[in-house]
């Protein structure tokens, strides 16, 4: 199923998001996937971001089974690294994250306050990310 939804974003923007053993996009992936597109026909103009299908995957799929903080620090450190590529190269990044309608929060302790409240609180304290 993931493999089918990177085609999706891959199809729009007439590529394939393929990551290395680390999970990471390489510089010029990363690129057109943090990046925020502007649409424009006959006078309708809107901004349009894609999802990290992989980001979104860990909020719903895996987070919610490890301790909340080791959950939102593991959160914290996937968006600096998805950053990386772009920030390094002296532009601002956008790594937006976008759930696709699944209720993970049900399969969270507390229905995900504890995960949520450790990663706002990261956000919050954090002097690099932009909210």
């Amino acid at each position: 199923m993931d493999g089918d939804r990177r085609r999706r974003t891959g199809r729009s923007l007439g590529t394939f998001f393929s990551r290395d053993g680390n999970g990471s996009l390489n510089s010029d992936l990363a690129h057109r996937l943090y990046t925020i597109y502007r649409y424009e026909n006959a006078g309708t103009e809107m901004n349009l971001l894609f999802r990290d299908h992989t980001l979104s995957d860990l909020i719903g799929f895996v987070y919610s089974g490890m301790p909340p903080q080791d959950a939102a620090n593991n959160l914290m450190a996937k968006i600096r690294e998805c950053a990386r590529p772009i920030v390094s190269h002296g532009q601002d990044a956008v790594v937006p994250i976008i759930l696709d309608g699944e209720n993970a929060w049900e399969y969270y302790p507390q229905s995900g306050r504890e995960f949520l409240r450790r990663f706002y609180d990261a956000l919050q304290r954090d002097r690099e990310l932009k909210r």
